[in-house]
């Protein structure tokens, strides 16, 4: 079998001038914020490792979302690397704005689109579509703005519950107080979340005590070149008893934290059937997200061992964990994992260029048949009439 890593080294880009697209810093709500200072120093290191990458010619900075649309309207970018995860002018609900925009201008660019970036908006939506391709999935109750919250709290519910969310990434509204141990604890915590975030539904799921994986992906399905890497787990074995185990929001920016200081990332130890059920599921449900060339996944086990889908991740940050990841599956250098995105990225928009230009050749090419066989027709029935 052809390793993916020693394969895509070989192949030359299509389009060599490459465009990066950032958050907006001088903006306000930048999802840096967020971030963990590693991914800081990740950031200045994918800089400088871009204009690495075989057969890029130029490199181009894109963070100025004001002058944005109407510069790229009148010249618009040869190919886009997207790496704008907070959305036009930071709005996380313009998220799949920029997508659409390039699509409208044919601007060829990596990553998932504005279809997938809204199915993996909605935690209960990304739930909904792993319960139709048969990935395991947490138990969770569903509270829509303005809906009472004590009502909405099935009596018989077993606990521990975790309180989320039910829109958001980053960690964002993820706390140490999130997790509920009785009834009064999650009408607690639920309240909590919507006085600190105003508008947003609420889920009340089940609380996953076991391991926390991420699997990333590389490829499309749909061109032969779909490559699953060998997941990374976030291992709380040394943290101490008194924080969940869960990356918490309050320590997300704090590296030198006691609780960052305990938790590390490690290669996932997992038995045969337990790494291909993880792996069939990551990819069923890249294709029924309609995620593109790159992705990351996240699973927890609950008390039984049993593994269920977290978060679907497209357009991930390729630092941290999706780096680590790829180094582990012949990636050794980051200009090589990024090679590989733009190739497959680029070999997407291509395929369906060429679809549409076949398409509209097919269509003329009927017009014209059409057009022909009318002459046919005319000049027939006038031989006939002189006849």
């Amino acid at each position: 079998m052809d390793n993916p890593a020693q394969k895509s080294r070989d192949e030359e880009l299509i389009w060599k001038n490459v465009t990066v697209l950032f958050e907006d810093p001088r903006l306000s709500d930048s999802y840096y914020q967020y971030w963990i200072p590693q991914d800081d120093l990740d950031l200045e290191e994918l800089k400088q490792n871009i204009a690495a990458v075989k057969g890029v010619k130029s490199v181009t900075y894109w963070d100025d979302h004001r002058s944005l649309m109407k510069s790229w309207m009148e010249n618009p970018p040869e190919f886009v690397f997207n790496q704008c995860d907070d959305g036009y002018m930071n709005d996380e609900e313009m998220e799949s704005h920029l997508c659409s925009f390039m699509d409208m201008l044919k601007i060829p660019y990596t990553g998932s689109g504005c279809e997938s970036f809204v199915l993996v908006k909605d935690k209960s939506i990304v739930r909904g579509a792993a319960m139709s391709v048969g990935v395991p999935v947490p138990f969770e109750v569903f509270i829509e703005e303005g809906e009472d919250i004590a009502s909405r709290i099935p009596l018989d519910l077993e606990y521990p519950v975790f309180c989320k969310l039910g829109n958001a990434s980053g960690s964002t509204g993820i706390l140490n107080s999130n997790v509920a141990h009785n009834r009064e604890q999650a009408i607690e915590g639920l309240s909590k979340l919507r006085k600190d975030y105003p508008g947003r539904p609420l889920l009340l799921q089940e609380y996953l005590v076991g391991r926390e994986i991420s699997i990333g992906m590389v490829g499309n399905p749909e061109l032969g070149d779909f490559e699953l890497f060998h997941p990374v787990e976030v291992d709380y074995s040394k943290l101490d008893p008194k924080y969940e185990k869960v990356q918490l929001e309050e320590f997300k920016r704090d590296g030198d934290s006691e609780f960052w200081q305990q938790v590390k990332e490690v290669k996932a130890d997992l038995s045969e059937k337990t790494l291909a059920d993880i792996k069939e599921w990551a990819k069923r449900m890249y294709i029924r997200t309609k995620c593109k060339d790159f992705a990351r996944m996240d699973f927890r086990a609950d008390k039984k061992g049993q593994f269920k889908i977290m978060d679907v991740n497209p357009n991930c940050w390729v630092g941290g964990k999706f780096r680590m990841m790829a180094a582990w599956a012949g990636y050794s250098t980051w200009p090589e994992i990024l090679h590989r995105i733009f190739l497959t990225a680029q070999k997407r928009h291509k395929h369906k260029r060429d679809l549409a230009a076949q398409k509209l050749a097919e269509e003329k090419q009927k017009a014209l048949l059409e057009k022909v066989n009318k002459l046919k027709e005319e000049f027939n029935h006038k031989t006939t009439q002189i006849s």
